[in-house]
């Protein structure tokens, strides 16, 4: 019971630090997925254009 009233005990004296902790986890995460689907959807989208070969060199790039 000691290991149990020991748990609490930091809890409450240490919430403020535990909550900051909890909110840069969510926000490292949540800016990482929103990074990760950004860079996906652009290589997707590069990767699903139809390049023409003949095309002049500016054209290839713009595309």
């Amino acid at each position: 019971m000691e290991f149990v009233n020991n748990v609490i005990a930091l809890f409450v004296r240490y919430w403020p630090s535990l909550l900051l902790g909890v909110q840069t986890t969510l926000i490292v995460a949540l800016s990482g997925t929103v990074i990760g689907l950004v860079i996906g959807l652009l290589i997707g989208g590069l990767r699903a254009l139809k390049v023409d070969h003949t095309a002049p060199i500016y054209v290839k790039i713009l595309k």
